[in-house]
């Protein structure tokens, strides 16, 4: 799966905000989120994440650019049949974060 989310915030502020998103999704949904882990690059444009949802294994990767997010990410085989709920999810959100 990719999303592109393009923002109109700082690049340093999407930083910012996207750094405490795997934070902020365990304290909402902390029954269903196990396990955060975020690592950035030395320049911080480029986020490794993992977490576990519901039972499966969630792992992906955030690169920031000027005034546009990328994420990239696998959906475990059974969770492909939601795929269409889980981008709409994730779109919803990074428009509730980032705009």
């Amino acid at each position: 799966m990719e999303i592109r989310h393009d923002y109109s915030c700082s690049k340093e502020q999407a930083y910012k905000i996207v750094d405490g998103i795997l934070n902020k999704l365990q304290d909402q949904y902390g029954d269903m989120i196990k396990n955060p882990s975020k690592m950035w690059n030395d320049s911080n444009d480029r986020m490794s994440f993992s977490f576990k949802a519901k039972g499966f294994n969630i792992k992906g990767d955030i690169s920031l650019s000027d005034h546009s997010l990328i994420l990239t990410g696998n959906l475990p085989f059974l969770a492909r049949a939601f795929s269409g709920r889980i981008e709409t999810a994730i779109r919803g959100k990074l428009e509730e974060i980032l705009n």
